[in-house]
């Protein structure tokens, strides 16, 4: 089953109207994920944060090349198929190939039916936050509902960040969305 999830890149301009770009991903959305996953993003896409437009962009473009790195390099599917790339015949003839599908840009403010989370990158001048939502409802006809799970402060200084302070990071985050459930 996916946990299915979008995405608001939501760049804060001093004294101008935000610019937001909002995705939508497949796959792998609950939190334990999806906050490793965007502090290695904002990591690795540096300067290009403060753009909505180019930080969506790029977002796609991280997720499909670790969706391809991760495919191609599968064990059993080399075994299957043999080795395979991007282009091949198996991935061209494939609508519902994984390397096509599992991302996509979304409307902003119209959200799928289906999602469980929200996640809202925000880019401030002097901060970048991440907040996370749970989304309810959605189903026959019932309106989305987003309750606040809580928000991840990023550090202003991502680029020598290292692994283990990612995943420390995403663990105290996940640990205080769970001590607010007891």
């Amino acid at each position: 089953m996916s946990t299915r999830t979008q995405i608001e890149f939501i760049t804060v301009y001093a004294n101008e109207t935000p610019d937001k770009r909002t995705v939508y991903r497949h796959c792998d959305g609950y939190p334990s994920a999806m906050i490793p996953d965007l502090l290695h993003f904002i990591r690795w896409n540096g300067g290009r944060n403060h753009d909505a437009e180019y930080t969506a962009a790029n977002w796609i473009y991280w997720n499909k090349r670790n969706d391809e790195e991760n495919y191609l390099n599968l064990d059993y599917e080399v075994k299957r198929r043999g080795h395979i790339t991007w282009n091949s015949p198996d991935v061209e003839n494939d609508h519902n190939n994984v390397l096509k599908i599992g991302h996509g840009v979304c409307i902003n403010d119209e959200y799928h039916w289906d999602i469980e989370y929200l996640y809202k990158v925000i880019d401030a001048p002097d901060e970048t936050t991440i907040e996370v939502y749970a989304v309810d409802g959605g189903y026959n006809d019932n309106p989305l509902e987003f309750r606040l799970l809580g928000k991840v402060y990023v550090i202003s200084e991502l680029i020598g960040l290292s692994n283990e302070k990612i995943d420390s990071i995403t663990k105290e985050f996940l640990q205080s969305i769970h001590a607010d459930d007891d």
